[in-house]
Parts: C-alpha cells; sequence; structure tokens
C-alpha cells in the first residue's frame, strides 16, 4: 500500500476551529508528507490568529495490512488508520482525549477534517482544513 502523489509533499493554507462552547477561530497551516520505506510521515504547523500558542506535530505511519497503518509518535504507538482511494483516516489517543482526522486529496492539495473530545478549555473541537499543494 502507498500513499497518491496527492497525499505527498508540502501544502499551506488556512483552517478553522468550532468548539462545542460556542467558540471559533481561523489559524494558519503548513503541512508535510513524504514516503517512507514501510509506511509515511507526516508533520504540521498551526499559527492561530487569536494568539494562541503554535502548534507543531510530527508523526510516522507504518503500514499493517489492507490500507491499514500504526500510528507513532517519539517512537510511540498513539493510534491507527486506514487508507482507501483518496481517502485517509486515523485516531489516536493522548490520555483521555481522542482525536481523529480524515484528509481528502484533490488534484490542487487537500481538504482535513477532524475533531478532539477536548480542547485546551475542555470543550469538544472539530476543524476544517484547506490546503494547497506547493
Amino acid at each position: 500500500m502507498t500513499l497518491s502523489k496527492l497525499f505527498t509533499g508540502k501544502h499551506e493554507g488556512m483552517g478553522h476551529w468550532y468548539d462545542d462552547a460556542g467558540d471559533d477561530g481561523a489559524y494558519q497551516i503548513t503541512h508535510h508528507t513524504e514516503l517512507t520505506p514501510d509506511g509515511f510521515k507526516f508533520s504540521f504547523h498551526h499559527i492561530f490568529d487569536n494568539g494562541d500558542p503554535d502548534i507543531e506535530a510530527a508523526f510516522e505511519a507504518k503500514w499493517t495490512q489492507n490500507g491499514h497503518f500504526a500510528l507513532k509518535a517519539s517512537g510511540q504507538l498513539i493510534g491507527k488508520g486506514y487508507l482507501r482511494d483518496d481517502f485517509l483516516h486515523y485516531a489516536m489517543a493522548f490520555g483521555e482525549n481522542i482525536v481523529e482526522s480524515n484528509w481528502t486529496a484533490r488534484p490542487d492539495g487537500l481538504v482535513i477534517y477532524g475533531s478532539a473530545t477536548r480542547n485546551t478549555a475542555g470543550n469538544h473541537i472539530s476543524w476544517r482544513e484547506v490546503l494547497t499543494a506547493c
């Protein structure tokens, strides 16, 4: 199994988050995805318009079977996911906080939808990111 070239490379764009307390905000994104011999790795940098601290994260995915993969951060297993055609999904656990993400490839970039059971304010949060290949 391998990722389509539509998923790989550098992507940039904007995201918008929404929480269940009625708050929302925008952020800028730089997103990198590259193939590895047995999977892929990706990282991102978010800069929030409201002044919240930037978020930077990096993950490694290793293919298992039938389009599924194990997801690691700093060498530790934190989640699992799968790839079907132009759709990629994964879920990760950070203690009691569950984060999920859904990527859809399109000819000029990616659209990413996601959610987490808890943001820094303790609210359920969701987001949408529109990224263009660079």
